[in-house]
């Protein structure tokens, strides 16, 4: 793995971590064994890359049309 792809995963680790520590406190750990590959990193990279849906106010409804 290159050093900056590594620094990313660890940063990634190091947050989710620091979101889920009073869940599972081996979070960081369980992020990083077999070098980033397991379940519980790609667990955590979700939380980083789904972006959140925008409201588009075009596709609602106005209610108060007659």
């Amino acid at each position: 793995m290159n050093m900056p792809l590594k620094e990313v995963a660890e940063k990634i680790c190091e947050l989710c971590h620091e979101f889920h520590n009073h869940e599972v406190p081996n979070m960081r750990a369980e992020c990083r064994s077999q070098c980033f590959s397991t379940d519980k990193f790609r667990t955590c990279m979700r939380m980083f890359t789904s972006a959140p849906k925008r409201h588009n106010r075009h596709s609602r409804r106005n209610v108060w049309k007659f």
